[in-house]
């Protein structure tokens, strides 16, 4: 049991870890947090197990949430909170999904995915022994400080990295893939311990995003999910993780009509819509067969310095759109076929969200663009 990890490891105001470094093992919370109670069911497709933890120091709760879907290698977790004693406590960081008992980092390879705009998904392999090295434990009897940690920056989940890695281990043909489910900020560490390795996956923390959040007695605080798939390597780990992707999508039509959609910025308009540059640009879509046509950004910019400094206004540009007529309509029109969004040709009808116009082409005897 000397390399068991537990469910649940959080950090506190007052309440933080028995060593100093970038490792997220070795909490006060994660120590102190015992078994009262567990309870499984299976439903919708999914097998439950819900494990609830707790402090008696503090009166903390947590309840590790863990869900499979029926028939995947994916294990999905996360961990909600309830305090249950008589002060309030900060909370500064809390895992979603811990993982003990991996192989030694010398027979693990780490992958990872570096992103940027027009670089996407570009994944790249090294040994994780070449961060975590090997200090001989049982000379030291202690494990090492030292772990291979990633994290999102500000609320652009996937800028610089995308919120997801994956281990494959040399000579065995095992594989784990991951993903932090996070909106916003994440995290995630690899390391030693009792010669294994451990996986910790975070939403936002306060060391890295400045993030906390304060429980009064009575109230909850739900994390972030974190997704975890086992293959015999790396495509078929990677298989399992997309299958669960599809399995936790909210049904739409669009995921069975699969329509095409046009968006006006990449290497069009570039965020500088006007009524003149659109109409062509629209017809022309319609005319190759798209289905919706997205006006990506600009369309609120009412200066010339450029559409990113208004970015948050919302309201239509009368610069770019000086009639009525040419100008989105968010309350939508009464007319047949059309929804909440804006109307831009003669033959197109618009449904969208007023952050994002975007409209869906039909074809129309009418000459005159509507809004």
């Amino acid at each position: 049991m000397a390399a068991a990890l537990p469910l649940v490891e959080l950090t506190a105001l007052g309440h933080g870890s028995g060593w100093s470094g970038p490792r997220f093992t070795g909490t006060a919370f994660g120590a102190r947090l015992a078994h009262r109670t567990h309870r499984t069911d299976r439903r919708d497709g999914w097998d439950r197990l819900t494990v609830e933890l707790h402090d008696p120091d503090t009166g903390l709760t947590a309840f590790a949430e863990l869900t499979s879907p029926t028939g995947l290698p994916v294990l999905r977790s996360r961990v909600r909170l309830r305090n249950e004693g008589r002060e309030p406590l900060v909370v500064q960081s809390v895992s979603s999904l811990l993982l003990g008992g991996l192989p030694a980092p010398d027979a693990l390879d780490v992958h990872r995915a570096r992103n940027d705009w027009l670089a996407e998904c570009r994944w790249y392999t090294e040994p994780l022994r070449a961060t975590v090295a090997d200090i001989h434990v049982d000379v030291h009897e202690h494990d090492s400080r030292a772990a291979m940690v990633l994290t999102g920056r500000g609320s652009w989940p996937t800028d610089g990295h995308l919120a997801m890695g994956a281990l494959t281990e040399r000579g065995g043909g095992r594989a784990w893939a991951w993903q932090v489910e996070s909106p916003a900020g994440w995290r995630w560490d690899l390391g030693e311990r009792a010669h294994g390795s451990y996986l910790a996956l975070n939403g936002p923390t306060d060391a890295e995003h400045q993030w906390r959040v304060r429980l009064e007695p009575g109230e909850e605080f739900t994390t972030v999910p974190g997704a975890l798939a086992l293959g015999s390597g790396l495509d078929e780990a990677m298989g399992a993780l997309t299958s669960y992707r599809r399995a936790i999508r909210r049904p739409h039509p669009d995921h069975t009509a699969l329509p095409v959609v046009f968006n006006d910025y990449m290497n069009t308009l570039m965020g500088d819509p006007t009524t003149a540059k659109l109409l062509p640009l629209i017809d022309a879509a319609a005319d190759a067969g798209a289905e919706y046509f997205c006006i990506d950004s600009g369309w609120y910019d009412d200066d010339t310095r450029g559409w990113w400094d208004s970015v948050g206004a919302w309201q239509p540009s009368p610069r770019r759109f000086p009639t009525a007529a040419s100008r989105p309509s968010w309350a939508g029109s009464g007319s047949a076929g059309w929804c909440r969004g804006c109307g831009w040709s003669r033959r197109w009808s618009g449904c969208a969200a007023p952050s994002r116009p975007s409209c869906r082409p039909r074809r129309s005897s009418s000459a005159t663009g509507s809004a």
